[in-house]
C-alpha cells in the first residue's frame, strides 16, 4: 500500500473533488506514474483537517492495488504546470468549484467534468466566461463502493470524455492519457454517452432514493412497472433537453437493467445521500422534468419525494 504523497507540489494532472470518482481516477493516474494529486474542496478539506487533524488520508482499493491519498487544498499547490483537471464534485458544486479554481489554472488547462447530473449548460457558460481554459464533458462508468468518506473500493469500468462541440480533436495531454490505459477513453462525440448516463441515473437513482430501495437489484424486483414508466419519462425528458437521441433507447434500457442486476446488493449512490442526510443531485436529474411537469408527472413526483426526504423506511 502506498503512503500519502507529500512530494508532488507541482502536479501535471489533478482531480478536483476527493470523493469516490475523483479518488478512483487518481488511483489510475498514479498507477501510470502520472504526477497527480486530489484537490479537496474548501469545505471537504476543512472537515478533514478539523475532525482528523493527524490523519486526513483517503484509502482507495481497486484495479489490483491499494493506495492512501492525502487530498490537499489548492492553496498548498503550485498549479502553474497543470495540464489537466478532472472535476469530480457533485453537480450542485460544479459552478462554484469551477469559478473558484479557474484563475489558479494556467491557460489552456483541459478541464474535464465527470458529474452525474445535467451539467452541460454550466460548462457552456464556463466556456464563455472562463475562456482561457478548455472545457470537456465526461462521464464515469464504473462501480465504486463507499465504505466511508475516507475509504472507497472501486472496480471495472472506464471514463469517457470529449469536446462540447463534437468531433474537435483532443489536446496533447488527452492523447497521452488515452495511451495510458483503456480506463481513459476519448470520444469523438461525447453527447450519446452523456445522455445515456443521464437517462440511467435519472431512472435508477430517482426510484432508489424516492422509495428508499437501497440494493440495486431490488429496484428491478420491487418496482418493475415503475421502472418502465420512469425510464420512458426519462427518455422523453432527455429529448426535451437535447433533441433527437442518436442511439437505441431499447438497448439502453436492457443495459441499465443488466447493470442493476449485476450490482446486486450494492447501494445506489443517491439512496446513500438520502440515508445519510447529505444533498442529492436530484435537481440535475429528475428535477429537470419540472419545466414540463404535465408531461412527466412521475419524474416530478420522485423529485419532490427526494427533496422532502419522504422515504424514511429504507429497505
Amino acid at each position: 500500500m502506498s503512503s500519502p504523497d507529500h512530494q508532488i507540489q507541482s502536479p501535471h494532472v489533478a482531480c478536483l473533488g476527493a470523493g469516490a470518482v475523483g479518488m478512483s481516477v487518481l488511483a489510475k493516474l498514479v498507477a501510470h506514474n502520472v504526477p497527480a494529486v486530489a484537490i479537496g474542496r474548501k469545505t471537504f478539506y476543512r472537515h478533514l483537517t478539523q475532525n482528523k487533524p493527524s490523519d486526513h488520508t483517503v484509502c482507495v482499493e481497486g484495479f489490483g492495488q491499494k493506495y492512501n491519498f492525502e487530498p490537499v487544498s489548492k492553496s498548498h499547490l503550485d498549479l502553474s504546470h497543470l495540464q489537466c483537471l478532472f472535476v469530480t464534485v457533485q453537480t450542485y458544486y460544479l459552478k462554484e468549484s469551477l469559478w473558484d479554481i479557474a484563475h489558479s489554472l494556467p491557460p489552456k488547462t483541459v478541464v474535464i467534468s465527470l458529474c452525474n447530473g445535467r451539467c452541460d449548460h454550466i460548462l457552456h457558460q464556463a466556456r464563455q466566461e472562463l475562456n482561457h481554459l478548455e472545457f470537456r464533458l465526461g462521464v464515469a462508468f464504473y462501480n465504486c463502493t463507499v465504505v466511508s468518506q475516507s475509504q472507497f473500493i472501486c472496480s471495472n469500468g472506464h471514463i469517457v470524455w470529449g469536446a462540447l462541440t463534437p468531433h474537435l480533436p483532443p489536446c496533447s495531454v488527452e492523447t497521452r492519457l488515452g495511451k495510458c490505459d483503456d480506463f481513459f477513453l476519448w470520444a469523438q462525440d461525447i453527447w450519446p454517452y452523456y445522455q445515456k448516463k443521464w437517462i440511467m441515473n435519472t431512472t435508477s437513482n430517482s426510484l432508489s432514493a424516492a422509495y428508499g430501495v437501497q440494493k440495486a437489484r431490488l429496484v428491478l424486483d420491487l418496482y418493475p412497472d415503475e421502472l418502465d414508466h420512469v425510464y420512458d419519462e426519462s427518455v422523453g425528458c432527455a429529448q426535451k433537453l437535447w433533441g433527437d437521441l442518436h442511439f437505441d433507447t431499447y438497448e439502453l434500457k436492457t443495459h441499465m437493467m443488466n447493470m442493476l442486476q449485476n450490482f446486486g446488493d450494492l447501494e445506489i449512490s443517491m439512496h446513500r445521500h438520502v440515508r445519510t442526510g447529505t444533498p442529492t443531485e436530484t435537481d440535475f436529474l429528475a428535477g429537470q422534468a419540472q419545466a414540463w411537469a404535465d408531461e412527466f408527472p412521475m419524474l416530478v413526483k420522485l423529485h419532490h419525494l427526494i427533496l422532502n426526504k419522504s422515504s424514511v423506511s429504507m429497505i
